[in-house]
Parts: C-alpha cells; sequence; structure tokens
C-alpha cells in the first residue's frame, strides 16, 4: 500500500514549518512533528501533555516553540540546526581513539556474537563466546 501523496506532501511542510519554530524561538509546533524529533511516539508527547507539571505548553492542537526547544534539548535523538553555530565552529565527527586494528563483530538479537571461533566443519554454529579467549580489538 503506498502512502498518499499529499499526506506525505502536508507532513514534509509541518516539519519544516515546526523546526524553523523552533530554531527561531517563537511559534508553534505540532504534536506529531515534536514526536519526530524527539524520537518519541505522538502519545508520548500527548501523555507528557497531560501531565500536571508538563513542561511543555499547550496552544490549541499544538505546542509553543520555546517549550519545545526546552523540552528537545534533553533528547539524544534531537540535532540542533547546524546554520546556528558561529561560523568559526566547525561541526566536527566524533574521532575514534582506536590504537590497534578494530574488528566489528555483528550480534544476533539474543546477544551472542559470530565470530571465527564458531565455524565447525564449514558451517557457524551458534553460541555466546568465551571474551578471555578472544584478543583484544
Amino acid at each position: 500500500m503506498r502512502p498518499d501523496p499529499q499526506r506525505v506532501i502536508f507532513r514534509i511542510i509541518n516539519l519544516a514549518l515546526s523546526r524553523r519554530a523552533i530554531d527561531c524561538g517563537e511559534g508553534e509546533v505540532d504534536i506529531a512533528s515534536l514526536a519526530s524529533f524527539g524520537g518519541v511516539g505522538e502519545g508520548r508527547i500527548r501523555n507528557i501533555l497531560s501531565s500536571s507539571d508538563s513542561e511543555l505548553e499547550k496552544i490549541g492542537q499544538s505546542i509553543t516553540a520555546r517549550s519545545a526547544a526546552a523540552w528537545l534539548k534533553g533528547r539524544k535523538k534531537y540535532f540542533v540546526s547546524i546554520w546556528q553555530m558561529p561560523d568559526e565552529v566547525a561541526p566536527t565527527a566524533p574521532s575514534p581513539d582506536f590504537v590497534d586494528e578494530v574488528i566489528f563483530l555483528p550480534q544476533a538479537a539474543d546477544g551472542s556474537y559470530f565470530h571465527p571461533g564458531l565455524i565447525r566443519a564449514g558451517s557457524c554454529r551458534q553460541a555466546r563466546p568465551s571474551f578471555s579467549s578472544m584478543r583484544p580489538a
């Protein structure tokens, strides 16, 4: 089933308008956009709004941009807009400090690791390896 193009365009417009309101600190942010920016569901935002000690200020069916910005500052999934940084501050990616060869091991949903020690007779068996027998990365 394909999404309705009109709804997708409407959603993108709401996201852009809400992001602009947050960046400028004035205006309103719709609930769906705030949920998306914060990495939570709309239900979570509605629960926060219904709380007596909510830090989010509601205006009709929207939230004030200032309160949304304050709430988003504490969210891991939210990134401030890069255009707000001073020109002399260039964004940098985190630099890993690896001194030796690094090997990334795929991990199964149950937490076990796949590594060369699991190969038996040409096939891989799944078992939780002993970390003491693995050489450090």
